[in-house]
Order: structure tokens, then sequence, then C-alpha cells
């Protein structure tokens, strides 16, 4: 993972973007432009911080493991 608290910029390989919440790079598709939209409105319009988000959070439902796309913990609730 990459850290990145002060937003600099940093050179983002060719066919990946930078994502938005974790700094991890990922592969450059329609479906990513779609949550890196998400997850910065959740930030910059809905307020909640970075720390709460998390990003292919795995789960754990009987003997299945998914996965969610974006998983919002509640104020205050680091993860």
């Amino acid at each position: 993972m990459i850290t990145n608290p002060e937003r600099k910029i940093i050179k983002v390989p060719d066919g990946k973007i930078c994502d938005y919440i974790d700094d991890k790079f990922r592969r450059d598709t329609p479906e990513e432009y779609v949550r890196q939209t998400i997850e910065k409105r959740l930030v910059n319009e809905h307020k909640y911080k970075r720390e709460q988000i998390k990003i292919e959070f795995g789960l754990k439902l009987g003997s299945r493991r998914p996965r969610a796309d974006i998983v919002i913990f509640p104020g205050g609730y680091v993860r």
C-alpha cells in the first residue's frame, strides 16, 4: 500500500488508477471509475472521513467469505 497522507503526486502504472481512499493501485475499468466517484462523494459531499471507509472489505457469512466493495463504519469507530 502507498502511504500518501499529503496527497502528493505519484506515478501510476499504465492500466491502473490510484484508489481515492486507500491509495492502492486498481485496474483501470469503467466500474472502478464509478467506485472512485462514489468514494469521492462520500468524503467530499457526505463528510465521511477516509478512515471510516474500507474498500473491498472481507465479510463472513456462514461459511462464505464475500467482499463488499465499500463499507462505511460509524463515526468514532475506526477499523
